[in-house]
């Protein structure tokens, strides 16, 4: 991959958090307690198909698309940093814990799935809603989702460490499919 190609993705991936960060901070009425990073993930993802006609929801999902699922993860990590330090002001971290990894093996196992079913590595950004619609519309992992929805500070502990996670696990492939112009897998 060149130069300028490098830069464009990495453009792009910034311009897609400044993006996500608007919109986090127009949502945050409407979640008043239950305000969180995947509060505002899961709304996006619902709503990207059905708001056609929200230009902004239209602007995140023409970028997310330009972007190759290699850079997902890192528009996640920047994202979730950022949430923290500016719309929670919370610098405070939790420890990591038995949930936090046994969520993490939860949502790696929800990736690994996904790519072997339909033989394509999931964006991150994918894992988590398959994740979040599994609870709130199915009723699975429902005691640690309650949890994980109810404490930010925790959520940003699980999200922190999945992204580590899926990278550790995702990352080569994923990188090979943008250096190489290939498809996935």
């Amino acid at each position: 991959m060149d130069y300028a190609k490098a830069t464009k993705y990495a453009d792009i991936s910034v311009n897609l958090v400044d993006s996500l960060i608007a919109y986090s901070k127009d949502l945050k009425s409407d979640f008043e307690n239950n305000y969180s990073e995947l509060t505002v993930i899961y709304s996006f993802c619902i709503n990207i198909d059905r708001k056609q006609e929200d230009v902004r929801l239209q602007n995140i999902k023409q970028k997310f698309e330009s972007l190759p699922i290699y850079y997902h993860s890192n528009v996640l990590e920047l994202f979730i940093t950022r949430f923290q330090n500016e719309i929670l002001l919370d610098k405070n971290k939790e420890d990591l814990t038995h949930t936090v990894l046994e969520i993490e093996d939860v949502l790696m196992d929800y990736a690994q799935y996904f790519e072997k079913s339909l033989k394509r590595i999931p964006s991150i950004f994918e894992v988590l809603f398959l994740y979040l619609q599994g609870g709130l519309k199915y009723g699975q992992h429902k005691e640690q989702l309650s949890y994980l929805l109810s404490n930010v500070r925790f959520q940003h502990r699980v999200l922190c460490e999945f992204c580590n996670k899926y990278q550790e696990i995702y990352q080569i492939k994923l990188k090979r499919t943008v250096y190489n112009n290939e498809t996935q897998i």
